[in-house]
């Protein structure tokens, strides 16, 4: 969709000479429009033409005697501040009116650094530069899901915002989204941020418990992660060796009295049983 902007230029012949008087000085259009202007260049005896600068041309559209309606190329942010000037060839000493053009655009947004790891506790930060006209201010700019209230934004230039958390979290760890709006539009841009804990943990490339025999040599390789240098040791646990032995266990005393006791009487037993017989016979 096209955007019309007519821009009227007057070149009046004067005893003085001639003047150019442009109305107005300035012209505003949204990115991706185009400006149609007009230049009058009554009484100056012929056909007027336009100059521009920064990217900008203008070509003739339709020409009535000395009105000539012109219209530029679609523009875009590079053409944001392009000057232009409608000119007349009978007296190019004359000096017209100039018309500086503003084109509107909406953000667009870059993140430098879009992956992010800091230590837990550390501060961290980060530059979002955001390329808008109008320029996007600090309540245009909105970060989901929420960073944490500590979270402190600050201007670096009309173009530059920082993002600063003094001392991150472990939980503080997410993919954020920056979102920057003003009145043409919106951008949205990512950064993902990573917080190394501090305490560290440590895994082994062995089992817990590991069988070995006496005087082999077991290799235990642990890994250990955190933003501290951690110390790491091993725990060997003493392991008891029973020996089972084949020589019976003696008998309590108490039960070795008994036995005896038993074989005493059956002894007298049968010296009693051999006495009788003898008498009967």
């Amino acid at each position: 969709m096209f955007f019309w902007f007519t821009v009227v230029f007057c070149v009046i012949g004067l005893v003085a000479g001639q003047s150019f008087t442009a109305n107005p000085a300035n012209a505003t259009v949204i990115e991706g429009d185009v400006l149609r202007l007009t230049c009058d260049a009554a009484f100056s005896g012929s056909q007027p033409f336009v100059t521009a600068t920064n990217g900008v041309t203008a070509s003739s559209v339709s020409v009535d005697d000395d009105l000539v309606v012109f219209e530029t190329n679609v523009l875009s942010r590079q053409n944001n501040g392009s000057v232009l000037r409608c000119e007349s060839p009978a007296d190019s000493s004359q000096v017209g009116d100039l018309i500086t053009l503003i084109v509107q655009y909406e953000p667009l947004i870059t993140v430098t650094g879009a992956n992010i790891t800091v230590n837990e506790g550390d501060q961290f930060s980060l530059n979002v530069t955001i390329d808008a006209n109008p320029s996007v201010t600090l309540g245009g700019i909105s970060v989901a899901p929420n960073l944490p209230a500590t979270t402190v934004f600050g201007v670096v230039n009309a173009s530059t915002v920082s993002i600063t958390i003094p001392n991150v979290a472990r939980n503080d760890a997410n993919n954020y989204t920056i979102t920057a709006n003003n009145s043409v539009g919106t951008d949205t841009a990512t950064f993902q941020l990573t917080v190394l804990p501090n305490d560290a943990t440590t895994s082994s490339s062995i089992p817990s418990n590991t069988e070995t025999t006496t005087s082999s040599t077991v290799t235990v390789t642990a890994q250990t992660t955190g933003s501290v240098s951690p110390t790491v040791s091993t725990t060997a646990t003493m392991i008891s060796v029973v020996t089972v032995s084949s020589t019976p266990t003696p008998a309590p005393t108490g039960e070795t009295q008994s036995n005896a006791t038993n074989v005493l009487a059956s002894f007298m037993a049968i010296i009693f049983l051999n006495f009788v017989v003898f008498l009967f016979i």
